[in-house]
């Protein structure tokens, strides 16, 4: 263990091993080399103790999820309900665990543990496997990042271990665009109900909650645009409507405030999955997601010339990195500039 005094800051840090990992924290409120010293040696106190159990102190992982995390995400979080449920799994591997017990290295292990735990699924007399996909192990581990943060910052635990921690790398970016023909054979094998529904996402982009959330007060046809209010990005925007997608709305009935309402309820509609998910098979089209009629609709706007700010605007992007997918060099557009040059 060192001390030291930061040349750019001027404040004292601690510099340590503990269980085979470095440790830089900084001292707060340290004057003197004398003081740093002191400090240094109470936290390493501080750490044994954790470490080998011996603080009775210390709050449980799983209290502090149940009365300050979910308490915090229901009133801050619209993915509250996929945070209740990740912290599930979170407090199988960390149940007996106090805060100041989780440390990188188990934070290391139960990235592991749950990467090479399968997902079961289907009837109890046939159940099948497949394995989980580093993106959802990423995300179970932003979650428990956050849980930690907010640890640290209620003085529960000195550093967020997470931290030090890497994740595991990802490559799920889907490229899947529909052809006009199977554009054609889907829309024939979709219900009556869902196939509006369908259109829509083709000819604005809008994601699958967006649609849920339009309700008619949103459209506005006498300027043909229509106003998404409940986006994931948490900001509001006006995206235009073509004449396919005008047509079609004019000649929806009106029997619910929501544009495509649930047809058993009347109110808002919740899932398409099912519905979706059997015209794809009937269609014989393979390997479509309800999100890959965006991509159809991204990559077809940019065909047409649409650049990567028009297209951030449209699809309520504020990373022009994801527009960027679709403008890439083989468009029209960018072949037309290069060749002015020329």
């Amino acid at each position: 263990m060192k001390v030291r005094k930061r040349k750019d800051t001027g404040k004292w840090v601690v510099d340590f091993r503990n269980n085979g990992e470095r440790v830089q924290l900084t001292l707060p409120n340290v004057q003197t080399e004398r003081e740093a010293e002191q400090a240094a040696a109470a936290i390493m106190t501080d750490m044994f103790r954790q470490t080998y159990g011996f603080d009775q102190r210390s709050t449980s992982f799983a209290e502090f999820v149940a009365e300050v995390f979910l308490p915090y995400s229901k009133a801050n979080k619209k993915s509250h309900r996929c945070d209740k449920i990740a912290c599930k799994t979170l407090g199988q591997f960390f149940k007996k665990k106090s805060l100041k017990q989780i440390t990188p290295t188990e934070v290391e292990k139960f990235k592991q543990w749950f990467l090479e735990k399968p997902i079961v699924y289907g009837p109890e007399d046939d159940r099948k496997e497949k394995p989980r996909t580093p993106a959802t192990v990423n995300n179970h581990l932003r979650i428990l990042s956050k849980i930690l943060n907010m640890a640290v910052d209620a003085g529960e635990i000195q550093a967020n271990p997470c931290k030090r921690v890497r994740a595991l790398p990802v490559n799920n970016q889907r490229n899947r665009v529909l052809s006009p023909a199977e554009e054609k054979a889907l829309l024939m094998a979709m219900d009556i109900q869902a196939r509006p529904i369908v259109t829509t996402a083709l000819n604005t982009g809008l994601r699958r909650g967006e649609l849920f959330n339009l309700k008619w007060a949103d459209v506005d046809f006498e300027r043909k645009v229509l106003l998404v209010q409940e986006s994931k990005s948490n900001r509001k925007r006006f995206v235009p409507l073509n004449k396919t997608v005008t047509d079609l709305l004019m000649s929806l009935a009106r029997d619910s405030e929501y544009v495509f309402p649930s047809p058993v309820t009347w109110g808002k509609r919740v899932e398409i999955k099912r519905t979706f998910n059997r015209a794809v098979t009937h269609s014989k089209i393979g390997d479509l997601h309800f999100h890959d009629l965006r991509h159809t609709a991204a990559t077809r706007m940019a065909e047409k010339g649409a650049d990567a700010f028009t297209l951030c605007q449209i699809f309520g992007w504020s990373d022009i990195r994801m527009a960027l997918r679709y403008t890439h060099a083989t468009t029209d557009a960018v072949r037309r500039a290069v060749d002015a040059i020329g």
